[in-house]
């Protein structure tokens, strides 16, 4: 159980709610879903409300009885994110998580532009083809646009093999909640030698 000190009050369909995370981060619980629904060849987008719980972990609230779904926010990694559910049943609940990470190496962003700069150096040398078609009426016998295209082709084919060579990494978060045990009812005798 992360070290709060006092814990906030609970009682009156209120429990207090113990988080702690292994990195510290921001707590959100998703306050509403909207579906919109657009044409039916997509399936329907999902778009929710986020209400701030805590700004750094470890924290302790107090929340109605219910079942919550949460978001996680590293607050000091931004690759740190994910969800989990809690639902809060007894007068103190501890939930302790671990945080999801979804990593994007820097060679995904070198494969986009390379596969960018050969889709333009591609679509350069097509559109200088068809000009020179539409001047003279004939194709162009200019030896450098072939070699110009294939240029292209295989920028986009190298920023392929650097996009799959820098795949990332995605990472589901971990929770476990449990409630402590109260004050138990009754008297106990033991004798100590």
């Amino acid at each position: 159980m992360p070290d709060l000190g006092e814990l906030p009050p609970s009682g009156g369909g209120m429990a207090r709610v113990v988080i702690g995370t292994d990195v510290p981060a921001r707590v959100e619980r998703i306050t509403h879903r909207v579906v919109h629904l657009q044409r039916e060849e997509r399936p329907p987008a999902l778009v929710g409300g986020e209400g701030l719980l805590c700004a750094e972990t470890p924290c302790a609230i107090t929340l109605p009885y219910g079942d919550y779904e949460l978001v996680f926010h590293g607050t000091r990694d931004s690759e740190r994110m994910s969800h989990a559910m809690l639902s809060v049943r007894r007068e103190t609940v501890v939930l302790n998580h671990t945080l999801g990470r979804v990593h994007t190496p820097a060679g995904q962003t070198v494969a986009l532009v390379l596969a960018g700069t050969g889709i333009a150096i591609l679509a350069a040398a097509v559109a200088v083809a068809e000009a020179n078609t539409k001047r003279t009426g004939r194709a162009s016998e200019d030896s450098t646009l072939p070699t110009v295209a294939a240029t292209g082709l295989g920028t986009i084919v190298l920023g392929g093999f650097v996009g799959i060579a820098s795949a990332g990494t995605t990472q589901e978060g971990s929770s476990t909640q449990w409630s402590p045990r109260g004050p138990t009812a009754g008297a106990t005798v033991g004798l100590r030698f």
